[in-house]
């Protein structure tokens, strides 16, 4: 799955619990969850980036990246709005 997707993906998956809401801790982890995926996306496009040549890729990457932050920030409010920050970076 690629980054684009993922992120598709997990918003779909957040609203879906958020729309369940069974318990706000059990959201929360699973938005704990979702925030380290995405940043292991990152680390890897970051990698990516470093080692690319051509110009038109790197600044599709660098979008990418942009989105990212914007997207793990977005994760993390809602995650300190669900309870606090919780998963100590396991």
């Amino acid at each position: 799955m690629g980054v684009q997707e993922f992120v598709v993906y997990s918003g779909g998956r957040v609203s879906e619990l958020l729309n369940g809401l069974r318990k706000s801790s059990e959201v929360r982890a699973e938005v704990s969850c979702i925030i380290m995926e995405l940043e292991e996306h990152q680390r890897v496009l970051e990698k990516f980036i470093q080692r690319e040549d051509d110009p038109a890729l790197v600044a599709q990457a660098d979008q990418y990246q942009t989105d990212l932050t914007k997207t793990i920030e977005a994760y993390k409010n809602l995650e300190k709005l669900l309870g606090g920050y919780q998963n100590g970076k396991i």
